[in-house]
């Protein structure tokens, strides 16, 4: 198992990123509603929010990514704080050191997946390595060569569930395995509503047919399978918490990173965060140990400094 070690500063970049992703969630959901005629309380300020989101977890884990001790996660890590500025270029991404680029993120963020699968040997992992890994080479081909492979979705979305769910009773804690089904149901719960809502409405059921495509990036081949999709998507969040709590933070946080972007690669990297969010995601789960100073660490370091 691959030892997380950090340091102080490098916990807070952690920590920034976490605060980064949930704002994230908030752009990928709203942007998409925002354009039907569905009225969203606060929508403006969470818009903003979600804008802010993109850019602090591009900042925080390309930092974060600096301070791995991995050569090829710094220089992702890299590449990715500087992705910022990429479109000060005109037409960058249809150039060929971008596919460079993309090229060379896909081969080296898949060794460091495969180089932390290894240490870690956690091999039910295997299968959502694999997803990860289509979901990377899918987006390539269509970037490169505008073709399309016809895939369920949906079902490889359920790979993923199930894998996450076994990972969740890996290891036999009954106690602990309670706790962590009491954290992960406000993640079900969130989705409850809106699956009610599209059972009983047709017409709403029609909306967000065309609205979850673009929020997940998952084309639906039946648009009947609606309330199916955002069932696996409050079990997906309910693993995200649970395995959170359960196992460590970094698992949970590498789970949600792959369910909520993996597939969204396929409309050809329009966001390069979306391309390395996978990847890292997947790293993050293979990562055991203290992963970002706590609280008391804090305090803890500035008694020392004081005693200094």
């Amino acid at each position: 198992m691959i030892e997380g070690k950090t340091t102080l500063n490098s916990g807070v970049y952690f920590y920034l990123f976490l605060i980064g992703v949930i704002f994230l969630s908030i752009y990928q959901f709203i942007t998409p509603i925002s354009y039907l005629p569905i009225t969203i309380p606060f929508e403006n300020l969470m818009f903003k929010l979600g804008l802010l989101g993109i850019y602090i977890s591009t900042i925080s884990l390309g930092i974060l990514m600096l301070s791995f001790k991995e050569k090829v996660a710094k220089v992702i890590g890299l590449i990715l704080t500087l992705s910022l500025f990429l479109s000060l270029i005109p037409q960058y991404n249809i150039s060929y050191w971008w596919e460079f680029v993309e090229v060379f993120t896909f081969i080296s963020g898949s060794a460091l997946c495969i180089e932390a699968l290894l240490k870690s040997k956690r091999w039910v992992l295997l299968p959502i390595l694999t997803i990860v890994e289509f979901g990377e080479i899918e987006g390539i081909v269509e970037n490169f060569f505008h073709t399309y492979i016809d895939t369920s979705f949906l079902a490889l979305l359920a790979i993923l569930i199930i894998f996450g769910a076994t990972l969740l009773f890996y290891r036999w804690k009954p106690r602990r395995l309670l706790g962590s089904f009491l954290v992960g149901l406000p993640g079900i719960l969130l989705y409850l509503p809106l699956y009610f809502i599209v059972i009983k409405n047709r017409f709403m059921e029609t909306i967000f047919a065309m609205v979850f495509p673009a929020v997940y990036g998952i084309s639906l081949n039946n648009p009947f399978n609606v309330p199916l999709m955002i069932l696996l998507y409050a079990v997906a969040l309910f693993l995200s918490l649970a395995l959170g709590y359960h196992i460590d933070v970094y698992t949970g946080l590498g789970f949600y990173m792959i369910i909520s972007t993996v597939f969204l690669g396929l409309t050809g990297f329009h966001l390069f965060l979306y391309m390395v969010f996978p990847l890292i995601g997947f790293y993050f789960m293979n990562v055991k140990g203290k992963i970002s100073p706590t609280v008391k660490d804090y305090i803890t370091s500035m008694r020392n400094s004081i005693r200094r």
